[in-house]
C-alpha cells in the first residue's frame, strides 16, 4: 500500500508540474501577441506606412526628441532672408557719374548757320550727380565744344579792322577783312549746375523711362579764333557767365547702367567769337547729346 501510495503520488505531481509549465508558455505568448497588437500602422504618402510603436520606452523618446526638431529654424525663411540681404547689396547707389557727346551749334555776331553753309560743331563733357529722389536728382557738369562760325547775309559786305572794329568799308592805311571771307572756330570749356526734374515719375513711379527738364547755369571760358581763308586774323578768349533749359529722354538699361538723350540752349553773355558785338548781341549754343550714366 505504501509503494502504491508513493507512485500515485509522483504521477500526480508531473502531471501538476507539466500543467504549470504549460501555462506559463501560453502566458508568454499572449503576452507576445499583446505587445505585437500595440503596434498600429497608418497609411501615408505615396503608398508609405508610419509606425508608431507605443513602448513606453519608444513614446518616452520622442517626447524627448519632438521639442528639439521645433526649434530648428525652418529652411524656407533663412533662404527668404538670404535674397534681401543680396537684393539690398544690389541696390545702386544715389550718386551716379556719366559721360557723353554730341552735336553743338551757336550764335553771336557769327553763326553756325552761316551765309554759305551750315558749319555743325561738336561738344563732350563728364558729368556727376546725386539722386534726391524719384523726383529731383542734382547734378554737376564739365563740357568741351568747338564750333566753326561763319557770317550772316546780312553782314558778308562788312570789314574787320586790325584794330578789333567793324567797319563799312575798308579804311585807307588799316589792314582791313572782309566779313565773307572770315570765320571763327570757337572752342568752350563750361561748368555747369543743374537741377533735373524727372516729369515721368510723377505718372510712373516704376518705369525704366525717364522725362527730364533740366535747368542749369554755367561759368564758360571761351577762346576763338578768327581766320581769313585759313590764315589767323584774330584771336581772344573771355569768361562768360549763363543759363539755360535742358530736356531729356532717358532709359535705364539695368539698375545701374542707363542712357539719356538730351538737347538744351544756354544763353551767354558777351561775343564768344573774337568779333565785335553791333547788331547782332545774342550769345547761345545749342548742344545736343547721348549720354551714358552709370549709378556707383
Amino acid at each position: 500500500m505504501l509503494t502504491l501510495f508513493v507512485l500515485l503520488a509522483t504521477v500526480t505531481g508531473l502531471v501538476q508540474a507539466q500543467q504549470t509549465i504549460g501555462g506559463a508558455v501560453e502566458k508568454e505568448t499572449l503576452l507576445c501577441f499583446y505587445a505585437k497588437s500595440k503596434a498600429f500602422i497608418f497609411p501615408g504618402n505615396d503608398n508609405e506606412a508610419n509606425v508608431v510603436n507605443t513602448s513606453p520606452m519608444v513614446a518616452e523618446q520622442q517626447i524627448i526628441e519632438q521639442p528639439e526638431q521645433e526649434l530648428q529654424p525652418p529652411r524656407e525663411g533663412i533662404a527668404e532672408k538670404n535674397a534681401m540681404v543680396v537684393t539690398l547689396q544690389e541696390q545702386p547707389s544715389s550718386w551716379y557719374v556719366g559721360f557723353g557727346g554730341g552735336l553743338s551749334f551757336g550764335r553771336t555776331t557769327f553763326a553756325s548757320f552761316a551765309m554759305d553753309d551750315t558749319h555743325p560743331g561738336f561738344n563732350l563733357g563728364v558729368l556727376g550727380g546725386y539722386k534726391i529722389n524719384k523726383l529731383l536728382s542734382a547734378e554737376v557738369s564739365l563740357d568741351y565744344t568747338c564750333m566753326k562760325l561763319g557770317t550772316y547775309d546780312c553782314c558778308q559786305n562788312l570789314w574787320l579792322g586790325k584794330d578789333g572794329n567793324r567797319y563799312f568799308a575798308p579804311l585807307t592805311g588799316v589792314m582791313s577783312y572782309k566779313y565773307s571771307e572770315l570765320t571763327s572756330t570757337t572752342n568752350l570749356m563750361g561748368l555747369g549746375a543743374h537741377l533735373n526734374i524727372d516729369l515721368l515719375s510723377l505718372m510712373n513711379k516704376n518705369s525704366n523711362w525717364s522725362a527730364v527738364v533740366s535747368p542749369a547755369i554755367y561759368g564758360v571760358y571761351s577762346n576763338a579764333v578768327v581766320k581769313q581763308l585759313g590764315a589767323k586774323v584774330r584771336t581772344a578768349s573771355t569768361i562768360h557767365f549763363g543759363g539755360g533749359l535742358d530736356l531729356g529722354l532717358g532709359y535705364a538699361i539695368t539698375p545701374k547702367i542707363g542712357l539719356r538723350l538730351s538737347t538744351g540752349i544756354n544763353y551767354l553773355t558777351g561775343a564768344i567769337d573774337a568779333l565785335p558785338r553791333e547788331e547782332h548781341k545774342i550769345t547761345y549754343v545749342w548742344n545736343s547729346s547721348l549720354k551714358l550714366i552709370y549709378k556707383l
